[in-house]
């Protein structure tokens, strides 16, 4: 729109009929104060709009609406991105699209020149935006880029199974950990002053977090402000629930790696511990329908102990009821009896059949 005069008080560049207009940034010219207001976010939720009146520019914060936050003086869309591979996976290529109301832009991973440098895209850790940052691959055992990917895994000889980026539990250092057992990095994250920090577990000889407290602050979304003293709030060894469970049926039908005596588990599992002991316990298959095999495990298994219980008692109820019935001699009481038990009989039976159908239909519907 061209400038528009309201009043002699002020000018407004963006605001047709004094009405606020949150969608597009614009600045109000104050005649009697000689000076240009204009619009700007408070925060990525308020917005800071000017707009004429006839006593001169009136400032007044708006709140943008679900779906739109305020960035560059209007509120705007919410913008969105996805990326192909997992968050900051260096030896995997893959692709990182921005999303807007003007279209969507694609960056993809790639090797600078010198044959080592990797050109990494991610989505920043709001899920907004496409960012990049660079990787040496030849510091990971003298890897190479290629094809936008790092190509050598670190070394896990002898004792070190596990490699840490920035060595160790270090809260002023943005990092990452990968070992034997993960497909994917595992990016220290810092929000609201608490920092996620990964670390080989010497133990486990795996990645593992510890939660900190960071005394000043986060420094950005991977690390603690400055060289203060950080408080853990967690122990080192992870507890908790199992990411995993070792089959007893055969359940390859919903995924390959499902088979009988395995144990599965996600890509990245906290916790295994199948035995009940107390310790850390192997993987053997990781696949992202882990919790759909053990849930199906869990229900045939049931369904074989209703099995294992109903079926003799059923053709038990059965000979009861045949001998009641042949021994009744006529007897209306006799007869009475038996033709019970042979109803219970029936129901048990029922049961029986009921045991091997019904996980057979929830393994449709899941899987």
């Amino acid at each position: 729109m061209g400038n528009k005069v309201f009043a002699t008080a002020c000018y407004d560049r963006d605001d047709a009929e004094r009405i606020p207009d949150i969608y597009n940034k614009g600045k109000c010219y104050d005649v009697q104060k000689e000076k240009w207001f204009e619009e700007s976010c408070k925060d990525e939720n308020t917005l800071i709009e000017y707009y004429c009146t006839n006593s001169g520019c009136q400032e007044e914060e708006k709140i943008c609406p679900s779906g739109y936050s305020c960035s560059d003086g209007a509120c705007r869309k919410i913008e969105s991105c996805s990326d192909s591979d997992p968050y900051k996976d260096i030896y995997q290529r893959g692709s990182c699209e921005e999303y807007s109301s003007s279209g969507t832009e694609r960056f993809i991973d790639t090797c600078a020149s010198d044959n080592k440098t990797l050109i990494e895209y991610y989505c920043t850790p709001g899920g907004k935006k496409c960012q990049s940052f660079t990787f040496d691959c030849s510091t990971i055992g003298g890897g190479t880029c290629n094809n936008g990917k790092c190509t050598k895994y670190p070394s896990y000889e002898g004792e070190q199974k596990c490699y840490d980026s920035d060595g160790g539990v270090k809260p002023n250092i943005a990092g990452w950990c990968r070992d034997v057992e993960g497909q994917t990095n595992m990016q220290d994250s810092c929000n609201n002053g608490v920092l996620k920090e990964y670390y080989c577990e010497k133990d486990l000889e795996r990645c593992i977090f510890k939660t900190i407290n960071c005394s000043q602050g986060c420094d950005g979304p991977y690390k603690c402000v400055g060289t203060g003293a950080a408080t853990a709030l967690e122990p080192s060894k992870p507890t908790g629930a199992n990411e995993c469970c070792r089959l007893s049926h055969n359940l390859t039908d919903v995924d390959s790696v499902c088979s009988k005596d395995k144990v599965v588990g996600p890509t990245n599992p906290q916790w295994c511990d199948v035995n009940g002991d107390g310790t850390q316990d192997s993987v053997d298959n990781r696949t992202v329908k882990w919790g759909t095999c053990c849930l199906l495990d869990s229900i045939y298994t049931v369904s074989d102990w209703i099995f294992i219980m109903s079926f003799p008692l059923s053709i038990l109820i059965f000979l009861v009821a045949g001998y009641f019935l042949l021994a009744s001699g006529g007897d209306p009481q006799k007869v009475k009896n038996g033709k019970n038990l042979l109803t219970w009989g029936a129901i048990g039976l029922t049961i029986v059949i009921l045991s091997k159908i019904i996980p057979a239909i929830i393994k449709a519907i899941v899987a």
